[in-house]
């Protein structure tokens, strides 16, 4: 869900190649018509315990920044 979401809804003017994002922007690209049935299984944590679990060439790492986690998403 997630590279199909980037790819049609995260405005990349800049042509960047990865952006850090927490898991309620990335709840927030990912909840789009089409999409929306498949999200409401991540309800709650389970959506920063998918994150988590996605492949390197999705997600590069994780950090915290003042208390939030936040993701380093894949852009292209």
């Amino acid at each position: 869900m997630l590279p199909f979401a980037i790819k049609h809804n995260c405005v990349n003017d800049e042509k960047e190649k990865e952006r850090w994002m927490t898991s309620t922007e990335i709840r927030a690209i990912l909840d789009t018509e089409g999409l929306r049935s498949g999200l409401q299984k991540f309800a709650g944590n389970r959506l920063g315990v998918a994150l988590s679990k996605l492949p390197s060439h999705q997600i590069k790492q994780t950090r915290r920044v003042k208390g939030h986690r936040q993701y380093l998403v894949v852009l292209e």
